[in-house]
């Protein structure tokens, strides 16, 4: 069912939860104020509890009432609204099951008309994205329809104009330390005058969209990455032909036979290819695909953001030779 702003406002206050657009990805909102509210958020996902949420509101000067600034921070807070999530000590009011458990919170801003007109109405929303748990996340009101059928109303603002969800960095006095890649590059960040740490060597999961494995698309990805191709000599033939699988290019990279041929840009834009990794990753489960087969993009600006969902829903490494897809198992 698809709502306008002042119904999904209405339901969002009544304790529902709503599918909600932003420029990066489409959200599953609930108050972030209201426990019981947010735990609706987990079940629909059958998101694990140590995963902690985002919470989105209208401005930044809402964002440091609830989080505790400092001077990068505050320099990292230009962004928004924008694609950028900062991860603040936050002074309390912000229940447990939000962070859970954690002293610090994940707050952004969004850039998206729609999304901010409604925060401007209901406060704090907790938002993670509108798929299930480890799925591939929507950019589409369509893409949340079907992950959830008719279980709760969307709020339709259109396809998102960035597609991958934000950076999330952690400021202190000292820089900022990024947490997960995103729209946001680490390019941009240093542009603006801010050190870039190397984030603490730690397998804990202490922001949103850390785990090894998300972002899985509808059918086995194989991922062609160079740097991993000559890691081991462990490689067989996919046992997948070309009438089964797709491929999912950038620019004119991948020559391999496939029944579904996607491009992320065939002009090689990464802002183009952001866009549409989601959508893509969507397509092939609607055919009789078995086998999506992908290429890393450059390894520059967005592409990062790019190679770090790539890799993290892949099943398999994959190599190319005389024609022949070679893939093993990812370690």
């Amino acid at each position: 069912m698809r709502v306008d702003i002042s119904s999904a406002q209405r339901l969002l206050e009544e304790g529902h939860i709503v599918g909600i657009p932003t420029e990066t990805v489409y959200g599953l909102a609930a108050d972030a104020l209201n426990p019981d509210a947010v735990v609706k958020i987990f079940a629909a996902k059958n998101r694990p509890a140590f995963n902690p949420l985002i919470c989105h509101l209208a401005s930044k000067e809402a964002v440091f009432r609830l989080g505790k600034s400092n001077p990068n921070a505050e320099r990292l807070a230009e962004f928004w609204p924008g694609p950028l999530t900062l991860l603040l000590k936050h002074e309390g009011r912000i229940p447990s099951i939000v962070t859970s458990g954690s002293e610090y919170c994940a707050f952004r801003v969004p850039a998206h008309s729609i999304a901010l007109e409604l925060l401007s109405q209901t406060g704090p929303l907790a938002a993670p994205s509108a798929n299930k748990s480890g799925q591939v996340s929507p950019v589409r009101a369509e893409m949340v329809e079907r992950a959830f059928g008719m279980d709760f109303p969307v709020l339709d603002g259109g396809p998102c104009v960035i597609g991958l969800e934000s950076t999330i960095c952690l400021p202190d006095e000292n820089g900022v330390r990024i947490l997960r890649s995103g729209a946001v590059s680490i390019e941009e960040i240093v542009a603006a005058g801010i050190p870039v740490i190397d984030p603490a060597d730690s397998q804990a999961i202490v922001a949103p969209g850390q785990s090894l494995s998300h972002y899985a698309p509808t059918v086995p990805l194989v991922l062609i990455d160079p740097i991993s191709a000559h890691a081991t000599d462990n490689w067989k033939p996919s046992g997948i032909s070309a009438s089964n699988r797709a491929t999912l290019d950038f620019g004119k990279a991948l020559d391999l036979e496939a029944n579904l041929r996607l491009n992320l840009s065939p002009t090689a834009d990464l802002h183009e290819a952001a866009r549409n990794l989601f959508f893509y990753f969507d397509l092939p489960g609607a055919s009789n695909i078995r086998l999506l087969v992908a290429g890393i993009v450059p390894e520059q600006g967005i592409g990062r953001a790019i190679n770090d969902r790539l890799r993290r829903a892949a099943n398999f490494l994959g190599k190319i030779e005389n024609g022949i897809l070679l893939v093993r198992e990812r370690s």
